[in-house]
């Protein structure tokens, strides 16, 4: 019998990604990927990034005021990713699709908003 994934994959951490300051909080109290996103990671399917979180509630305002929808922290995070590869996509002249996945709304979070933008 062969050992699952969770002894067959190595597992890595963001803190390697972490440039000029940036926190790693797509995973705010668990410093490492997962199993599975290891591996992805290690074909090279998906890129780990990390942003300053000054950055992520920004994403989050425009996504707010865009879309009306606030969400998580968390999911903030991957709408930074969002809107700078769709940046990226207009300034190269490109259509794109871009797929991300809302993990849950900003509502036990909006102190944190609240706090990031009067720092503004």
């Amino acid at each position: 019998m062969e050992p699952g994934p969770n002894f067959c994959m190595r597992m890595s951490s963001f803190l390697q990604n972490v440039q000029n300051g940036a926190w790693p909080h797509l995973f705010p109290r668990y410093h490492g990927m997962a199993p599975l996103v290891s591996h992805l990671v290690k074909m090279g399917m998906v890129e780990p990034r990390a942003y300053p979180q000054e950055k992520v509630f920004q994403a989050a305002e425009l996504f707010l005021k865009t879309e009306g929808i606030l969400s998580a922290p968390e999911s903030a995070h991957a709408i930074a990713t969002v809107i700078e590869e769709a940046l990226r996509a207009k300034k190269e002249n490109k259509e794109k699709v871009i797929l991300f996945n809302l993990s849950g709304h900003g509502f036990l979070d909006i102190n944190a908003f609240d706090r990031n933008s009067n720092k503004q």
